[in-house]
């Protein structure tokens, strides 16, 4: 697909999934409301100038220029605009009643996401098998953590840091979120248990970590992408790598690290990249393009191939043009109340590794890197919309309960931190005067502002990481 058509399939794809996000959180205050006689002066969906709009009972409804969005405006609910004691209005509610309104819009959000994984684990959810299966080592990057500590192909991860991994999705988000911290992970080798300590890498644009262990993927080439490298030397599907530069290929993954790596010596700096801040800068200086040898076997007949990789500025890598073959794909079906336990449990899941991961970039111990921004839920919204209305509902869900629980959270500005103030008024049986409401707010607007700036700069810096 070419560049023009991604872009705006990942702007289209991701005003769609913003979009119903907070329409879906406004539209829960907008019933709490209703339901308790509280007026509702405009529902809007977007911002911005208004396009067109009609009235129905006491509330405008608007269409504005800017689908992202929308926002339910009641009556007399910002403290500066004064209150009557009219019962319709909503700061002369009790504060209990405030708080349904306040809360409503989260719960929305965390209901659509479990409503959305009941129907998708009904229907049957497409995954790569190998994600539910144990995770046995395969595939071991040379001279990655796993490897240096001891690891060996055949093993099988059956804990990290003590908690057991059930699954290759389990240890995938471990390790993902333990960058540069010292690990112990025990395998099972044969009929014994191995314990091993490691520091896994910091991907350097992610912020993720890895050790550098995989399921394995077969040697062979699944498609070759016209004018890339790989078609222009002759290679074809159904090619099987046999070795690169005199060196055997066993996986997929081996093609990809002698395509990726930057430089003989960049890549033997693999040791010294955990351990000094200069190897990373220095690793781009040494990426130079390099010449490689395939010996490829084909309908039985063993050859040579040179080619160059290409640097390819969207991935972030140099590139062949190679597809790998697909793993073999899971999708069952399961009943309405084994559906409806396994989307409860997606949710607590998630949510539980949403606060393990706000801790641990609160105390440091993962880069805020870790979080993507607009621009790059935009570029991930687009790449699932490519691959299908399963994955695509798994990310609206996704998105969706992460923006309920940090709505949540207790920052002014978020229906949180209103929810903080109840709590605070409640307590104390008064009111907090109009004058510390407004610095809570002003307060809460700079965080708020900082916070955005903050990651779009990085998602911004991410993307200019990728484009070398």
């Amino acid at each position: 697909m070419c560049g023009t058509v991604e872009i705006a399939l990942s702007i289209l794809a991701f005003v769609f999934v913003i979009g119903v996000m907070i329409l879906v959180h406004e539209w829960g205050h907008f019933i709490a409301a209703k339901r308790l006689g509280i007026e509702v002066e405009v529902f809007s969906i977007g911002f911005g100038p208004k396009l067109f709009s009609w009235k129905r009972g006491e509330t405008e409804y608007r269409i504005c220029l800017l689908p992202v969005g929308g926002y339910v405006k009641m009556l007399a609910e910002n403290p500066d605009e004064g209150t009557t004691g009219d019962p319709r209005e909503f700061l002369s509610r009790a504060r209990w009643e405030r708080f349904i309104v306040l809360v409503m819009g989260a719960v929305f959000n965390i209901l659509l996401a479990f409503l959305i994984w009941t129907a998708v684990l009904m229907i049957g959810e497409p995954k790569e098998k190998w994600l539910t299966e144990p995770a046995r080592a395969v595939y071991i990057a040379p001279g990655g953590p796993a490897d240096r500590a001891g690891v060996r192909e055949g093993d099988v991860v059956a804990a990290f840091n003590g908690q057991p991994m059930a699954d290759w999705e389990e240890l995938l988000y471990a390790v993902a979120t333990h960058p540069r911290e010292e690990v112990e992970i025990r395998v099972l080798r044969g009929s014994g248990e191995l314990s091993f300590r490691m520091r896994p890498y910091e991907d350097e644009s992610s912020g993720i970590g890895s050790i550098g262990i995989g399921p394995g993927y077969p040697a062979v080439i699944a498609g070759v992408q016209e004018g890339m490298p790989a078609a222009e030397a002759g290679l074809r599907d159904g090619d099987v790598v046999e070795a690169i530069n005199g060196l055997p290929v066993s996986s997929y993954y081996d093609i990809f690290d002698e395509v990726t790596r930057r430089t003989r010596l960049g890549h033997a700096m693999g040791v010294w990249r955990d351990a000094s801040p200069l190897a990373a800068p220095l690793e781009r200086l040494l990426d130079v393009a390099h010449t490689l040898e395939f010996t490829v076997r084909r309908e039985g007949i063993s050859f040579d191939v040179a080619l160059s990789p290409e640097f390819d500025p969207e991935a972030g890598f140099r590139r062949i043009g190679i597809v790998r073959p697909p793993m073999e794909q899971v999708a069952v079906g399961v009943g309405p109340l084994e559906a409806v336990g396994g989307a409860l449990e997606r949710c607590l899941t998630t949510s539980g590794r949403l606060f393990d991961i706000l801790a641990r970039m609160i105390t440091g111990r993962l880069s805020t890197r870790a979080v993507s921004g607009p621009v790059e839920i935009a570029a991930i919204s687009g790449r699932t919309a490519e691959q299908g209305v399963m994955p695509f509902l798994n990310l609206i869900a996704f998105i969706s309960l992460n923006l309920g629980i940090i709505n949540l959270l207790p920052l002014p500005v978020l229906d949180g931190g209103g929810i903080l103030i109840l709590v605070i008024e409640g307590t104390a049986r008064r009111d907090l005067s109009l004058k510390a409401k407004e610095w809570i707010m002003r307060v809460g607007v700079v965080l708020l502002l900082l916070l955005m700036a903050l990651v779009i700069y990085q998602d911004i810096d991410k993307l200019i990481m990728r484009m070398g």
